[in-house]
């Protein structure tokens, strides 16, 4: 099949050059497959000591499901997560026999095991775990490790094969020996049964046949020491001297130039398809497949269009550097006659039979396949010289889009439409050939005030504002697969015409804090390109019409921005270029760029897998807390961090992230490229932390990563405490209701004692004088009613009126002094002398005997010698009216440590139980209440005709 080009310029070829499109597809396809394995889109990165690799000597590369990637070198162990390495050694992990590690396998259940020069060791989830003692796990050197089940690994070591695991191992016999110390390692499910390698040869059996590649000779001199077979069944071999390619379809070797001289140790492929080499003193590189290549020759070239022909090839222009063709890597200036060397090219189209247009700022160039050029200007009958578009259709028909207006020429032929002819405006942009049946040569001009389908002899419509669009000025447009329209306005909306109405698709978002004007687009192999002032979008149509069609609110997402990040020589486009991509017959799409042509595969798909997402750590006021699936912080004012990483171990940089604490966030937080969340003062309460991570162009994967957070309420907040508050409380209340009770007791009590001891003073004082009042009233009355009175008895009632008075006289002053004891506590005599006193007031009744005062007298608090007073008054009242005492004895004996008082008559006595049961009489009662408030003892003595003793014991340490 003959190798066709294919030119666009803000435009398409004409629409029966679609059919040819169509039936490129397949090739296209196949060509893509092949680009995808093409090394001119693998880039060499390298990582040494400085970046934070523990050692320069890689000697294996092992991937865990988590998405970590894991280097073991000769001074410990490297996990890498895209962005920073992790080491892993002696220091920081004991468990690791040795640092110098040999080999790496990663099992099934996720469990990464390490060969070092003593032993093994076993990470799960970064974490060490507990494995057997004694060979092959401990003292032993490691030579090689194969995964080989569930949860198991071949291990070749000093001490013999085993299959070793988390519970123990199994000597190999000799039939399950490892087969080579030159591994040859398959990256997928097809193995590597047909390769065996040697120190000096790799040999391939496929088929029949049988394929050898020897040092020295179809490969670089030096010893062979890895072959590994990748996915895309290219097989690459790491050799003492350097690194050989072998490819699929050649079988030819191909030396990398980046790895000459150096030692290669071991090959591998990541999930991305991403190749990672170890080397003996060059650190760690990895081989990254780009999406974009500069095309040789084109550096540093501003480019503003490309088309391409049979006889010329591909035809760049350029800005004041005329027109150039490219061969064979190579650019040269492309003469024809008229034709300036630095002419300004604004626009380029190609016809079928390989006719070139050429927009310049003074007319428009038509170079033919002969390589004649013809200038046609505004005195040829264009609108204006500034041409700055064109949509060729054949070798003599063209658009032309001028500053001042649209003309199509036929020939010498040339007809002009303006706003006049209901062209949507004059400054006219971009054109595209229309693909409409029932429109033959027509074509799609935007202009400044619309974007209008005209046709050779009229302008059938026009889209505008009116029709919908948010602006009129439409900057590049294109068809789909299925033949409809896509629009990108000047506001950097995307639309699609449906049923004749534009419908709103998306906007793009600003990047670098700017808008982004697109400049050209174009579908390929269902994917829509879009090359704008800041760089090349590309999005999976299906994928974004599905999201159209669901109303996602996430579409811009779905568009995945390049620059010089993937591959391009520049992301940005010169101020004057107009011209689109071009597709080529090998499936490359060229892309002008102010600094050469961006290529890249028209099949590029739907970009690598999502990248999985993984917490690195968790700080709690930059201090490290220990990952968990469930983590229990105290409460605090405290700032907990959440660090994370998205594992795309190709471009870290063009993975986004999203966060959001359940209990505490109502959505998602997208953060862009920040890695960490942080948090501040938590209240206490159980969370959920959920991160997600999306790479660009792609929306947020389903894998995310979570965990439990839990902030301990403070002590005043948990349950035990509060039932604790109420408790307390209750007993508070409980306690307070008990004291204010016994408070009122004894308030009351205190009330009732100051009732008894009134009562007792004027039972002892006011009542005993008034009896005694009466009793001497009564001798009187006596003396007084005999008529008439016998001698002497008058004398006797005066003398009796006399002692009366002075009775009441001493009962008055008895009133007194209580009164002012009442009040002032002062007493006057002691208390012998009251107590002698109380003997003479009862002498007219009872003839007393005598008052002893046994030891030295010592005095008393005033309260104690007024109640023993009374006590002892009571008892000399009680013996002088009720007992008809003729003798009374007080016996006051000061001791040591007590005063005795004993009172005793010799009257008739009484019966104690007796009188405890008769009403009216409170003297015994009184006594001892008296004797209660001092605190002394009380005892009474009788029995009818006995006589009475009464005894009173003070203790002077509650008396003095």
């Amino acid at each position: 099949m003959r190798m066709v080009d294919w030119a666009v310029l803000h435009c398409c070829a004409p629409s029966r050059w679609f059919l040819v499109l169509v039936s490129m597809l397949a090739s296209v396809f196949s060509a893509g497959d092949a680009l995808a394995q093409d090394p001119r889109y693998l880039r060499d990165q390298s990582w040494s000591t400085a970046d934070g690799l523990p050692q320069a000597s890689v000697h294996a590369i092992a991937l865990t499901p988590d998405g970590f990637l894991w280097i073991a070198t000769e001074q410990g162990l490297a996990r890498y997560d895209g962005a920073q390495f992790t080491v892993y050694d002696r220091t920081s992990t004991p468990q690791l026999p040795s640092n110098d590690l040999c080999c790496l396998a990663v099992t099934e259940d996720g469990t990464l095991w390490v060969g070092s020069g003593d032993g093994l060791l076993a990470l799960q989830d970064g974490r060490s775990v507990p494995i057997p003692a004694g060979p092959p796990y401990q003292g032993t050197p490691i030579l090689e490790l194969h995964a080989s089940g569930q949860s198991e690994v071949a291990v070749l070591s000093g001490a013999g094969h085993f299959e070793a695991g988390l519970r123990g191992s199994r000597a190999l016999g000799d039939s399950e020996l490892l087969a080579s110390h030159i591994p040859v390692v398959a990256a997928s499910t097809p193995d590597a049964n047909g390769w065996s390698a040697t120190a000096s040869e790799v040999t391939a059996r496929e088929g029949h046949g049988i394929s050898v590649w020897s040092s020295g000779h179809e490969l670089p001199r030096g010893r062979v020491q890895t072959v590994f077979l990748a996915r895309d069944h290219t097989a690459w071999i790491g050799m003492s001297s350097g690194l050989a390619r072998l490819d699929p379809a050649t079988r030819r070797a191909q030396i990398m130039p980046h790895f000459v001289g150096r030692s290669v140790l071991t090959v591998f492929e990541d999930r991305e398809g991403d190749l990672w080499i170890g080397t003996e003193t060059a650190g760690l590189h990895e081989l990254s497949r780009t999406a974009f290549r500069t095309v040789e020759g084109t550096s540093d070239v501003g480019i503003t269009a490309i088309t391409s022909t049979a006889l010329f090839g591909p035809v760049l222009g350029t800005r004041d550097g005329g027109l150039l063709r490219w061969k064979d890597g190579r650019i040269e200036p492309m003469l024809a006659a008229g034709l300036e060397p630095n002419d300004t090219i604004l626009c380029l189209d190609s016809s079928a039979d390989g006719t070139v247009w050429a927009g310049t700022p003074h007319g428009l160039i038509r170079i033919d396949a002969r390589g004649v050029a013809r200038l046609l200007t505004s005195t040829e009958g264009l609108p204006d010289d500034s041409v700055r578009s064109v949509a060729a259709i054949s070798a003599t028909q063209a658009w032309v889009g001028t500053a001042h207006g649209l003309a199509y020429v036929d020939g010498d032929h040339l007809r002009s439409f303006g706003p006049q002819d209901g062209l949507g405006g004059n400054l006219v942009g971009t054109l595209m050939l229309a693909r409409e049946s029932s429109s033959r040569n027509a074509v799609w001009a935007a202009t400044d005030g619309g974007l209008s389908l005209v046709s050779p002899d009229k302008v059938q419509r026009t889209y505008g504002k009116a029709e919908g669009l948010s602006t009129p000025v439409v900057a590049a447009m294109t068809y789909d697969g299925a033949a409809q329209l896509w629009l990108a306005t000047e506001d950097a909306v995307l639309w699609r015409i449906e049923g004749n109405q534009p419908r709103r698709v998306l906007e793009l978002l600003p990047r670098r804090n700017r808008p982004q004007h697109v400049v050209s687009m174009r579908v390929v192999s269902n994917t829509l390109w879009l090359q704008t002032a800041d760089g090349i979008l590309s999005a999976d149509l299906q994928r974004l019409s599905a999201c159209v069609a669901a109303g996602c609110s996430d579409v811009a997402r779905l568009l995945t921005p390049y620059g010089e990040a993937q591959g391009m020589p520049s992301a940005e486009t010169l101020a004057l270029a107009s011209g689109g991509p071009l597709l080529r017959a090998d499936g490359e799409l060229w892309f002008p760029t102010r600094g050469g042509i961006a290529a890249t595969a028209a099949n590029v798909g739907l970009g690598p897998p999502a990248a999985p997402i993984a917490l690195e750590r968790v700080l709690q006021d930059d201090r490290e807390l220990e990952l968990s699936p469930q983590l229990e912080l105290p409460y605090g004012r405290s700032r907990i961090t959440f660090e994370f990483a998205g594992l795309s171990l190709r471009d870290p940089r063009a993975v986004r992230y999203r966060y959001r604490l359940d209990g505490f966030d109502r959505d998602w937080i997208e953060v862009g490229q920040r890695r960490f969340a942080t948090y501040t003062s938590l209240p206490a309460g159980g969370y959920a932390f959920h991160v997600e991570a999306a790479l660009e162009g792609q929306p947020w994967s389903s894998q995310q990563a979570m965990l439990a957070l839990r902030i301990s309420p403070p002590f005043y907040r948990r349950w035990w405490f509060i039932l604790l508050i109420f408790a307390c409380g209750a007993a508070c209340l409980g306690a307070g209701y008990f004291y204010r009770l016994r408070f009122l007791r004894q308030r009351f009590a205190v009330t009732l004692a100051e009732r008894n001891r009134i009562a007792r003073e004027v039972h002892d004082t006011l009542a005993q004088d008034l009896v005694s009042a009466t009793l001497q009233l009564d001798l009187v009355m006596m003396q007084l009613n005999h008529r008439p009175l016998p001698d002497g008895r008058l004398d006797r009632a005066v003398m009796q009126l006399r002692s009366l008075r002075k009775f009441v006289g001493e009962g008055l002053a008895e009133a007194r002094q209580s009164i002012a004891e009442l009040r002032d506590g002062s007493v006057n005599l002691d208390l012998p002398s009251r107590v002698r006193g109380l003997a003479l007031r009862n002498a007219s009744i009872a003839e007393i005997t005598r008052v002893v005062v046994d030891g030295p007298v010592r005095p008393l608090r005033p309260g104690v010698e007024r109640e023993t007073t009374r006590i002892v008054g009571e008892a000399l009242s009680n013996a002088a009216r009720h007992a008809q005492a003729k003798a009374i004895a007080v016996t006051l004996r000061y001791l040591p440590q007590q005063l005795k008082v004993v009172v005793h008559d010799d009257g008739r006595g009484f019966s104690l139980d007796t009188q405890a049961r008769e009403e009216g009489h409170f003297g015994l009662q009184g006594m001892r209440e008296r004797a209660e408030t001092l605190g002394a003892e009380l005892q009474v003595e009788s029995s009818p005709g006995n006589g009475t003793t009464v005894t009173l014991v003070v203790l002077y340490g509650e008396g003095v």
